[in-house]
């Protein structure tokens, strides 16, 4: 089998990691701290493939791919990234649909998973300052929908509209709201658990 782990500190590639896996139909898992790093390893059976998704900024572990290789895990592979998220996009090659959401509103994030892994959406994080680099990205891939849920720079919303994006986000703007929005998006495609 395969496995990917999100080796960052920063909850934003976590996220995407977990997602990413998800969309990959494999398993993923994420360290919490440095000594995590090989205590993980006893969870996952040595035949198994493993790549890592390493924070060039923030790993908790550096050096974890010839720490895992010495554990005699068949030859590990390392991506090093800057932004998981933009980065992990692009190797879902056969991913079409996209919910776009503001990573400053985490609950926002949190309450967008379980629809987008079930419906097969990968979340891309957009804001005022990576807008240019979310457009060229979806400038150059097939897209079947675009979704934009919760709050969302002025930018993004331009940028955006030549996709026509359903736009989740209720009028009073509460977390709450948009949680319900959501939850009757989920509804539509599978039972709530």
């Amino acid at each position: 089998g395969q496995t990917v782990i999100a080796n960052s500190a920063n909850w934003a590639d976590v996220y995407s990691t977990m997602l990413y896996a998800n969309l990959l139909e494999t398993t993923g898992y994420f360290l919490t701290s440095t000594p995590h790093g090989p205590i993980l390893l006893y969870e996952i059976p040595q035949d198994t493939e493993i790549q890592i998704i390493t924070s060039a900024d923030t790993p908790f572990v550096v050096g974890y791919e010839a720490l895992i290789s010495s554990k005699g895990y068949p030859n590990p592979q390392e991506i090093v990234v800057d932004s998981a998220n933009l980065e992990l996009a692009r190797r879902l090659t056969n991913i079409t649909k996209f919910i776009i959401l503001d990573q400053s509103y985490g609950y926002n994030a949190l309450a967008a998973a379980p629809y987008a892994a079930r419906a097969k959406y990968y979340v891309l994080f957009a804001d005022d300052r990576n807008i240019g680099d979310v457009s060229d990205f979806l400038a150059g891939k097939r897209v079947d929908d675009i979704t934009i849920f919760g709050p969302v720079d002025r930018g993004v919303k331009t940028a955006l509209a030549q996709y026509n994006p359903e736009i989740i986000n209720s009028e009073v703007g509460s977390r709450f709201e948009n949680n319900m929005l959501i939850v009757d998006k989920y509804a539509e495609i599978g039972s709530i658990k």
